[in-house]
């Protein structure tokens, strides 16, 4: 009888922990928007293309390949577009905060379709 208990006690503290689990690692915000990708490609051709090519796809290994963003970057994309790293320079208020969104929801949108960028 103490067995049966001691089981029942143990998995109904499985089922309450598996409850209030956090999302995986593998699942991250979506803080990105499929719905602007289009507006953001035409955003990246204007801005981006010339260093970081057509459909992100470069030559030269002197620039980033874009395709390797995966949704969790955010933050660096934004803080590399914004200040500028190594040989990129910094965009500052060249861009406006609505098209630095627009970019980054095209790249990451791009990446998925692809299978990367998760």
């Amino acid at each position: 009888m103490i067995k049966a208990a001691v089981l029942a006690t143990a998995l109904l503290a499985a089922q309450i922990a598996g409850a209030q689990a956090p999302a995986p690692a593998s699942e991250p915000q979506k803080n990105y928007d499929p719905a602007k990708a289009d507006e953001g490609k035409r955003v990246y051709t204007q801005n981006c293309a010339r260093c970081h090519g057509l459909n992100m796809r470069v030559a030269s290994t002197a620039f980033f390949d874009l395709r390797k963003l995966r949704a969790d970057e955010k933050p660096r994309f934004l803080n590399s577009v914004r200040n500028g790293v190594r040989a990129m320079p910094a965009w500052g208020d060249n861009l406006k905060p609505d098209e630095y969104e627009l970019i980054w929801s095209y790249i990451i949108t791009t990446n998925l379709k692809a299978g990367a960028g998760g």
